[in-house]
């Protein structure tokens, strides 16, 4: 991570920074123990094209001018005191951050808190904050439910007591959800609505898409709009596999690289059982499997092969993990371009495939689970 240098500017460095159309980000933000944020930012919706950097702040005061004119996202965590606790313990980075999309050549001015604070600058945040401001009751409920559970957890109170709290979220989160909906169909030629797009239900986004008018559609928010009309696509692909990639089906075939470049087919397989096994190194449950997943790969590989296919990763994340835990079978990343996710309609990590040696599917499994052992230890007899 790489030390912003001149993050933190006088008035008379401000003025002069003006010769130029910049996209700034600046204000002033209370309650925070150090003297400095974590700032994420790059493409919306792009997981590769994210930069983090620390942020310095003077008395709560901070300006950061982003190095691109273009549509950004903008993630900002409060740092934590970098002193130890009596016990020597560092406090973790918490989990509350702002989240804001930065349009290009254009000043977001945050004031207050991370628990609440005020947008201005342009008249697009103008906008979203009279907007914030109608969903301001909801939100302060949800926070107030967040809060008590954040204690709850401290405290270590019964499950049952924290369910209970928690249980009004689902119901403020549809909220919410609603009142963007309605926005975008009251203002379908806001550049705000486009904002909202992300936040609805796919059946919502759906309908949503065809009320934005052509202006907003290609203006200062056009990614946004892009990116939600690519998910809802994806979905509707995703929902379809998952009712023809089932068991007794045929796995689709696919071509890909792998880890060292080759290329390989699924059908190059077809006379050995195959797992396909989609994974990440983000996804805990999936790294949790990984000695079993080793100790069976061992164990039957004479007539069992493994093909991983890590989604949602960096290629250098990917491969550093499979180094580090030493993974001997093959590897592909999944690319957006020929997402296999999709292909095999995978909603949840680790998904398993189990295939015979003419390449139909003996077993899906979702989740670590006993069953794909139970599984494969019985088609190995």
């Amino acid at each position: 991570m790489k030390k912003i240098i001149c993050a933190l500017l006088g008035a008379s460095l401000f003025a002069a920074c003006q010769t130029e159309p910049q996209t700034i980000i600046r204000g002033h933000l209370t309650g925070i123990e150090s003297d400095s944020l974590l700032v994420m930012y790059g493409t919306p919706g792009d997981r590769n094209a994210q930069t983090t950097d620390t942020l310095a702040m003077n008395k709560g005061e901070f300006r950061f001018v982003l190095p691109e004119s273009k549509l950004q996202e903008i993630r900002l965590w409060a740092l934590p005191s970098s002193k130890p606790a009596a016990d020597g313990s560092r406090k973790a980075l918490p989990m509350q951050t702002i989240t804001l999309p930065l349009l290009p050549n254009q000043t977001l001015q945050i004031e207050g808190s991370f628990e609440e604070y005020t947008l201005s600058g342009s008249s697009f945040y103008d906008e979203l904050q009279q907007y914030r401001n109608s969903v301001a009751p909801t939100l302060q409920k949800i926070r107030e439910i967040q809060d008590k559970v954040k204690e709850l957890s401290r405290e270590k109170a019964p499950r049952e007591e924290i369910l209970k709290v928690y249980a009004p979220m689902r119901a403020l989160s549809i909220e919410i959800s609603e009142k963007n909906f309605e926005y975008i169909k009251q203002h379908p030629d806001s550049d705000v609505s486009v904002s909202l797009l992300e936040s609805l239900s796919q059946k919502q986004a759906t309908e949503a898409l065809e009320l934005i008018t052509q202006r907003a559609q290609q203006g200062a928010m056009g990614l946004i709009y892009q990116n939600t009309k690519k998910r809802i696509e994806r979905e509707a692909a995703r929902k379809q596999a998952m009712s023809t990639v089932v068991e007794g089906a045929q796995a689709p075939e696919f071509n890909v690289k792998t880890l060292d470049g080759k290329e390989f087919a699924l059908s190059s397989l077809r006379g050995k059982y195959v797992v396909l096994d989609f994974w990440g190194t983000w996804c805990g449950w999936c790294i949790k499997g990984m000695p079993d997943m080793k100790a069976t790969y061992e164990k039957y590989h004479d007539k069992l092969e493994f093909v991983g296919i890590a989604c949602n990763d960096t290629e250098d994340r990917w491969k550093q993990k499979i180094e580090e835990l030493q993974l001997p079978w093959i590897h592909t990343l999944n690319q957006e371009g020929n997402d296999l996710s999709i292909v095999y309609g995978v909603s949840g990590y680790p998904t398993k495939f189990i295939l015979d040696q003419e390449g139909k599917i003996v077993k899906k499994v979702v989740g670590e689970s006993p069953e794909f052992y139970e599984t494969i230890e019985r088609l190995m007899k």
